[in-house]
């Protein structure tokens, strides 16, 4: 299976990390859960969870729901490499020449997308719903294309 975060071929996870900021009165929210890789898993804990450490605290509501994130954080951290992992996909599949011409005028976009953090899952399915392809088809495109 592919990473949903990365889209690299490996053994993968289910994880949920929060992020929160806190802005006075208001608060900013981010959540990133998925099946990720324990690379990715290990940049969202950190990521996530430093900077709800450092900015989370600054709000009225956040300063109750920080310490919430936190823990939540540091339990699914904890517990995900408990669970049994995912297996490793058999290796992504040879793509004939009419699929790659179809999905080229769009390498840019894959790889904007991805790169500005979308998931790989999300990408490849509308993409290959525009192109008439499947999504594992643009999954093996971008792994190829790399």
């Amino acid at each position: 299976m592919m990473c949903q975060s990365c889209g690299e071929n490996a053994e993968l996870r289910d994880s949920d990390f929060g992020m929160n900021i806190g802005a006075f009165i208001v608060r900013f929210h981010w959540v990133k859960q998925g099946r990720m890789c324990a690379t990715c898993i290990h940049k969202t804990f950190w990521a996530y969870t430093l900077t709800t450490l450092l900015l989370g605290w600054w709000g009225v509501i956040s300063f109750f729901v920080t310490p919430f994130i936190l823990l939540m954080n540091i339990f699914t951290y904890a517990t995900v490499f408990l669970m049994k992992p995912y297996p490793i996909d058999p290796g992504p599949t040879a793509l004939c020449a009419a699929v790659v011409s179809k999905l080229e005028p769009y390498r840019g976009e894959i790889f904007r997308r991805l790169f500005k953090g979308e998931g790989m899952q999300q990408v490849a399915e509308e993409i290959g719903a525009r192109v008439g392809v499947g999504a594992q088809d643009v999954k093996a495109f971008y792994n190829q294309a790399r």
